[in-house]
């Protein structure tokens, strides 16, 4: 498990252009939980690229993703349970619509 910042989107991105200093950072912490990171992959995914996107490149980025993992440190992951939690993580994407539901008046 790994800290997920549960609402990975472009709009909670910000990126810095200027080739100096951090790349990017992230806004809007408070959906923030300890979890699979793949959670955050398919919630950006599925929420920044179009169907036909998406699915032309899907399984090419999971295994990008994989892979850095695996660069990094990540011990024991194999990319068919790296795809297992990325296919389980869209439940968690559901329940994030679900419950904002609820949040309007």
């Amino acid at each position: 498990q790994t800290m997920i910042h549960g609402d990975y989107r472009l709009d909670n991105l910000f990126f810095n252009q200027s080739g100096e200093g951090v790349p990017f950072a992230a806004i809007d912490w408070q959906t923030m939980k300890l979890g699979s990171g793949t959670c955050d992959v398919a919630y950006f995914l599925s929420d920044n690229l179009k169907v036909e996107l998406r699915r032309a490149e899907e399984l090419n980025l999971l295994h990008q993703y994989h892979r850095t993992l695996l660069e990094q440190g990540v011990p024991d992951y194999s990319f068919a349970q790296c795809l297992a939690d990325y296919r389980l993580s869209f439940f968690f994407r559901v329940h994030i619509l679900v419950e904002g539901g609820f949040l309007f008046d």
